[in-house]
């Protein structure tokens, strides 16, 4: 039987699994950081990850195709049947569960949420993690939904702010940059050879093609390009490497896990990312945690977080691309120099300062119910793969809590 007097979360987003580590690892941070009795839904895949203490993972299985860069009509249809049975399937563990606080990382959840507000009389979160801001300003509709239902909005980029303030208060608005788990992220003094590394899923946002036109520019000085990370456009990008006659030069090595990327990321000597759109790219505080100096696009949070750890430089332009990147192949003295700025800055992000921000605001929702965040061992905070897929249930109560900060907390820390 649930208690009144307790606060109830539930999740809604995708779940990191041993093949991507790094997707929907903001939720499960959240999660695994704040301590509170959680229900996590998301979506049935192989490989899902052993749920934080205190969470019980409800996975069910619905179809979700990813969209390319032109919504194909056949692929919207599949997408939105299989939202609406993943929304359906969701209303029992909903209405057993009677959560407090429903917290979603898209709007494709907004359903779960309108659901949970009108009958359950839930408080509604939103996390917005940057390529959702762009569909959602487009759309007048989306946005009168969004104010008329969520009740607190989290945004993990500073370039988020002034499209959000354009339709939000500011005061239902909270900053709540990504971090970087530095026990496995940090650099080991390795030598490193003549390799350029970019870590994401191949999909249109990534911006790979520009990436693979501008390496196609600099093959004559003997360096490697290595791509970490799968998705649908492997097929046209297998072709353009083709095309190009990069073979040997630029590999697409497919999926890796946190500790695999760590390990090529102290053996190369920077990295770059080439997306066209991006909210808080959480790998490239990772490659700078490495100590790698970084060639980015000015999307997202890049500037922000990279400027002065390396070059930035405009999207799709692959000759201002491969310019940044030669000029670093070249000059050892700057990257030697990039690269202990880079290991400086990265020190400022941290996942617990955002959950903290997230916790002090869910204690403003939620009135007579005060949550803190469980205190960890670097050893207990890392994340465990588990080969099933079995639904995880266990009591929430950590006896060790901190009490939750305040907004002015987290923009000091990370403030320039």
């Amino acid at each position: 039987m649930n208690n009144d007097n307790e606060l109830r979360i539930c999740r809604i987003a995708t779940f990191p699994t041993a093949q991507s580590p790094g997707t929907g690892l903001p939720s499960y941070r959240l999660a695994a950081d704040i301590d509170a009795r959680t229900l996590y839904l998301t979506r049935k895949v192989p490989g899902l990850l052993s749920a934080p203490d205190g969470v019980t993972l409800a996975a069910i299985d619905y179809p979700s195709p990813a969209f390319s860069e032109r919504i194909e009509p056949a692929t919207a249809l599949i997408k939105v049947v299989g939202i609406l049975k993943f929304f359906i399937m969701s209303i029992p563990c909903l209405l057993a569960f009677r959560p407090r606080i429903v917290h979603i990382h898209s709007p494709l959840y907004l359903p779960h949420a309108l659901f949970a507000r009108l009958f359950l009389r839930s408080k509604i979160c939103y996390t917005l993690h940057g390529s959702d801001l762009v569909r959602i300003k487009r759309s007048v509709l989306l946005k009168r939904l969004l104010r008329r239902i969520v009740d607190r909005f989290f945004y993990v980029s500073r370039a988020m702010e002034k499209d959000l303030l354009a339709f939000l208060d500011e005061d239902v608005i909270h900053y709540t940059p990504n971090g970087v788990d530095r026990s496995i992220f940090k650099n080991e003094g390795l030598p490193r050879e003549d390799i350029v590394v970019a870590v994401g899923n191949l999909r249109w946002q990534k911006g790979y093609e520009h990436l693979i036109e501008a390496f196609s520019r600099v093959r004559e000085n003997g360096w490697k390009l290595i791509v970490v990370g799968e998705g649908p456009e492997r097929g046209k990008l297998e072709r353009l490497i083709a095309e190009k006659r990069l073979e040997g030069i630029v590999e697409l090595v497919g999926r890796r896990n946190h500790e695999e990327i760590a390990e090529l990321m102290n053996i190369c000597r920077f990295f770059v990312l080439s997306s066209v759109t991006e909210g808080f790219p959480k790998v490239l505080v990772e490659a700078m945690a490495c100590g790698l100096p970084v060639v980015a696009t000015d999307v997202g949070s890049c500037r922000e977080v990279a400027e002065g750890a390396g070059i930035i430089v405009p999207p799709a332009d692959p000759a201002r691309l491969s310019e940044a990147m030669l000029l670093l192949m070249n000059d050892e003295p700057m990257r030697r120099m990039l690269s202990a700025e880079a290991e400086s800055r990265a020190r400022r992000y941290d996942w617990l300062t955002s959950s903290r921000v997230v916790a002090s605001v869910y204690n403003e929702l939620v009135a007579g119910v005060r949550v803190g965040l469980r205190v960890k061992t670097e050893a207990e905070d890392s994340i465990e793969t588990s080969g099933s897929e079995s639904t995880i249930s266990a009591s929430a109560g950590s006896k060790n809590t901190i009490s939750a900060i305040s907004q002015n907390t987290v923009d000091a820390a990370f403030k320039n």
